[in-house]
C-alpha cells in the first residue's frame, strides 16, 4: 500500500503537466497547490447546497456558519466565471442553478451567440 506521500505524488504529476490549471478550492491539497489560480469556494457549512456522499446519497445542506475571507459558494464563482467566458449563466440564487441543471435545460447553457 503506498505511502501519504507517495499518494500525493501520484496526485500532482498530471496536474503539472498542465499549462494553465484553474480550480475551485476550500481547503489546501495537492490540487490547489498544483493550480495557477484558485477560486475560494465556501466549505458545505458555509453555503446552502445538495452535496453527494461517497455513497452516491443526496444530502441537502443548509448554511450554517459565516463564509470567511473572500471564499463564495461555488455555484457563484462557477457563474461567475462562465460569464465572463462568455456563458449565459445569470444565476443570483441557487434554486435558479437547480433549475438550470434540469436536463430539458440544457440548451440555455450554451455559449451567448451559439
Amino acid at each position: 500500500m503506498p505511502s501519504a506521500a507517495e499518494d500525493v505524488a501520484m496526485l500532482e504529476a498530471p496536474l503539472a503537466k498542465h499549462a494553465c490549471l484553474v480550480t475551485l478550492a476550500s481547503h489546501e491539497g495537492p490540487l490547489a497547490r498544483r493550480a495557477h489560480v484558485v477560486l475560494p469556494a465556501c466549505t458545505w457549512a458555509e453555503a446552502e447546497g445538495t452535496y453527494v456522499n461517497s455513497r452516491r446519497m443526496e444530502q441537502k445542506s443548509e448554511k450554517a456558519i459565516e463564509a470567511k475571507g473572500d471564499s463564495r459558494p461555488a455555484w457563484q464563482l462557477v457563474a461567475r466565471l462562465g460569464e465572463t467566458l462568455g456563458y449565459a449563466t445569470r444565476w443570483k440564487k441557487l434554486k435558479e442553478v437547480r433549475k438550470a441543471m434540469d436536463p430539458s435545460a440544457a440548451a440555455s447553457a450554451l455559449p451567448a451567440g451559439a
